[in-house]
């Protein structure tokens, strides 16, 4: 009997749809909010019309249910749903999924998982046998080698009427891109909604010094969802895959969303020692942000980086850059567009955080001399967290050790 692969990424849709429903029922707008993904992304998820990369599968359910308690369940069933997907397996029940193993990663990075493509539909069986295999194999390598790099590549064919750069494959040009710390800033973040720790994170968060350690990023950034506060910091690493020159001619920002700055949590670890080491800024608060030169201590903006001059890369060469975009009174999410040029052809090369657009947040003020948060956190002398406050506090003691 001939099966369809698709009933099995429409089933993970509805199974979706219905924990929606039973938790509040998020709005598409909200969960955007909340995990960063696009709302198109978002949409397909729930419809079924595509199976989503796996990170977002997890975030999406963990925010839709408010804990990490069917990340299990979850996984089986997106295993399950992308093996029969592709041909593999006959669409299965989430519980045959637990034969697939029992790791976090349904499979290993080099696979291509995170990677939000659809997979055509096997018209015979000797397609599924052979045809498939072989096509199937050569898209999974291609699409584990632009994860490996932690990139997604755009090809420039003039954008549309909204401003979308339409998706292409990019063989000229690797990118990889890590958000960095920022002592000079400090390692303040926020969250969007009032975060209160489990018994357990409490225990984690309160011992001394917790604060920069990994458990304190896993709660801080994974359990609470907070994000940088006025600036984030990137260093890019810029690849030439070719033989010959790549001039890139411009960096610039697709701005996925903006809005008003969060107001849930505030963690507040003032600035450490260390000066920044800026190549490129970008005024998040402006009408067009545009890459701009800074000195090395960031106190003096510049014209724009790339007015008079442009990055070359040699024929296999590589550039490291490090990007700061800062912000004072939004809440932005966004991603950076490489524009080169390669043998007279120009390219378009679309930076993000992990499929994700990269986020930052302005402070919360409420007039006065006052940050607004649901709840105030700051570090101790001996570099644990404590809860200082709620509501509005002083600017000037919001951030104060805590004793």
């Amino acid at each position: 009997m001939e099966h369809h692969t698709s009933g099995a990424v429409e089933e993970f849709g509805s199974w979706l749809r219905d924990l929606r429903i039973e938790h509040g029922g998020l709005t598409y707008d909200a969960l955007c909010r909340k995990t960063g993904i696009p709302r198109s992304t978002i949409a397909d998820a729930f419809s079924g019309k595509r199976l989503p990369a796996y990170d977002n599968a997890q975030m999406l359910v963990a925010k839709i249910v408010g804990s990490s308690e069917l990340e299990e369940e979850c996984r089986q069933r997106w295993v399950a749903a992308k093996k029969a997907r592709e041909g593999m397996v006959n669409p299965v029940r989430a519980e045959s999924a637990s034969a697939y193993g029992t790791s976090k990663e349904p499979f290993p990075r080099s696979t291509g998982e995170p990677m939000d493509t659809a997979s055509e539909e096997p018209s015979t069986a000797d397609r599924r046998s052979g045809l498939r295999l072989l096509v199937g194999g050569i898209l999974v390598f291609s699409l584990g080698i632009s994860v490996m790099y932690g990139y997604r590549a755009m090809e420039d064919r003039g954008g549309s009427s909204d401003g979308t750069v339409p998706e292409g494959v990019d063989r000229d040009m690797a990118v990889y891109a890590e958000l960095l710390d920022q002592p000079d800033m400090g390692l303040t973040v926020a969250a969007e909604n009032d975060f209160i720790p489990s018994p357990k994170d409490r225990k984690v968060l309160s011992a001394p010094y917790a604060v920069g350690g990994p458990k304190y990023f896993e709660i801080v950034r994974n359990s609470a969802n907070a994000i940088e506060v006025e600036s984030v910091t990137t260093s890019i690493l810029l690849t030439n895959k070719r033989d010959r020159k790549i001039k890139i001619v411009n960096i610039g920002l697709d701005i996925v969303e903006r809005g008003k700055p969060w107001a849930g949590t505030l963690f507040c670890i003032p600035p450490q020692a260390g000066s920044p080491n800026m190549q490129m800024f970008f005024d998040l608060d402006s009408v067009k942000p545009i890459a701009r030169t800074t000195d090395e201590a960031m106190n003096k903006v510049g014209p724009s980086f790339f007015f008079s001059k442009t990055i070359d890369l040699e024929k296999k060469g590589q550039e490291t850059l490090a990007v700061r975009a800062v912000t004072k009174r939004n809440f932005v999410a966004f991603r950076l567009l490489v524009t080169y040029v390669i043998d007279q052809e120009r390219k378009v090369a679309v930076i993000d955080h992990n499929g994700r657009p990269f986020r930052v947040t302005g402070l919360s003020e409420a007039g006065g001399g006052n940050y607004a948060y649901s709840r105030f956190y700051a570090s101790t002398g001996t570099l644990s967290l404590r809860e200082v406050g709620r509501g509005a506090m002083e600017k000037r003691s919001a951030c104060q050790v805590a004793g």
